[in-house]
């Protein structure tokens, strides 16, 4: 299982530092295709909300022939983060329906 958020923790504790985000997503997604070119099965749990998001880790599947399965857990959950609840009401919002093909071909803000 690969998340993020494992890299956030120091000694046992979560510690979620915004200037981190990007730099450990990348990590996280580099440890996943390190796992899939290594045969192993890989669960990726983050908070994918966009396609694009989900891109480096299908592009990496997609080129080994790897089945993608992508599923996606909504409702009402306990928020573990302390993230405010305006702020997880606007990423229900903003949420995309994903698709590998979608993914495949999707662009991040900045790229645009």
């Amino acid at each position: 299982i690969c998340s993020t958020d494992d890299f956030f923790f120091e000694n046992g504790v979560y510690n979620f530092r915004a200037n981190k985000l990007s730099e450990f997503h990348k990590k996280n997604q580099e440890r996943a295709a390190q796992l899939m070119h290594e045969g192993e099965n890989v669960i990726i749990d983050n908070t994918n909300l966009k396609n694009w998001e989900i891109k480096p880790y299908v592009t990496v599947a997609k080129k080994l022939n790897i089945e993608i399965v992508i599923i996606r857990c909504e409702g009402n959950y306990k928020n573990i983060h302390g993230v405010p609840q305006d702020k997880v009401d606007a990423m229900k919002r903003s949420m995309e329906v994903l698709d590998v093909n979608v993914a495949l071909t999707a662009k991040a803000p900045w790229e645009k």
